[in-house]
């Protein structure tokens, strides 16, 4: 039991912890989930907004804190936040006379300056939690220590489980990595061969993190990519550090633009100069 309320400055944050759980097959159907947003600014003057304290830690000994960007309220004892606001600006001391003088119908838009209910459909849950893992918001992140790796990881094993379907043997050929299985799970720590590597969207959907992109990302990715190549890639290229340091600095670039996930690009980096060259050629 603690009186201090977590609130983040991210509003992806924010929407992470509305959407980070299933519904509960045991409640009733909710149509929508909420994220709340704070006038900082009025709270945390002591003056205007007495009973409601700001507190932002110096010292994050866990780094949550930071990974969410978080800071906390201290509630007041008697009454809730939203209430508590209210009261403030009806009251004869409040400077600003707008709410006292507000009919019913303008008060809510007067209340919303300082304390407001974003209602956020609740449809597509999972995909939700897919699009912020792509904005690098996700368990592992926003907690980074055992239980968010955990979480991390137990969210992406229910992910798989539930695509998983039977499949004939014609689709599992078109499934079917470049690598041979045994390389896979350890492909961050592998350095391929330029004779293993057909083509740029082969290496970039080698790493299982790539699933998480959409298709006509990786097209395009791959698309640009192969420009840079062709761009970089002159006669005497291999002995050429400039140009090889050109070709991995446009790559790296490439990347981060277009969401590639972080944890698999230093694989592409290690591997991206060997696409196409033979084996006894590439650098």
């Amino acid at each position: 039991m603690t009186p201090l309320l977590d609130w983040t400055y991210s509003p992806y944050v924010a929407l992470f912890f509305a959407f980070s759980k299933s519904d509960k097959a045991t409640e009733s159907p909710n149509p929508y989930r909420a994220i709340y947003v704070l006038n900082k600014s009025f709270v945390a003057d002591e003056d205007l907004c007495p009973g409601i304290r700001m507190f932002e830690p110096r010292k994050d000994d866990h780094g949550r804190l930071v990974s969410q960007a978080g800071l906390f309220t201290f509630s007041p004892y008697d009454s809730t936040i939203e209430n508590k606001i209210t009261d403030i600006l009806s009251s004869e001391e409040f400077g600003d006379d707008e709410l006292r003088n507000a009919d019913s119908e303008s008060e809510p838009s007067i209340l919303a300056k300082y304390i407001c209910k974003i209602y956020v459909r609740n449809q597509g849950q999972s995909d939700c939690i897919k699009h912020l893992r792509r904005m690098n918001v996700h368990h592992a992140s926003l907690f980074p220590d055992l239980l968010g790796a955990a979480d991390y990881c137990n969210v992406a094993i229910s992910e798989a489980t539930a695509q998983q379907s039977p499949v004939t043997p014609e689709a599992e050929l078109d499934l079917a990595p470049v690598l041979p299985a045994e390389l896979i799970p350890n492909f961050t720590r592998v350095l391929l061969d330029a004779s293993r590597l057909p083509g740029i969207k082969d290496l970039l959907l080698i790493p299982t993190e790539s699933r998480e992109m959409e298709p006509g990302r990786i097209d395009q990715l791959a698309e640009e990519l192969e420009q840079v190549l062709k761009d970089g890639k002159q006669i005497d290229w291999v002995e050429r550090d400039t140009l090889k340091a050109g070709m991995l600095s446009k790559t790296r670039i490439l990347l981060r633009n277009l969401g590639y996930p972080l944890p698999a690009r230093d694989f592409i980096l290690e591997n991206i100069l060997k696409v196409g060259e033979p084996e006894e050629q590439a650098p």
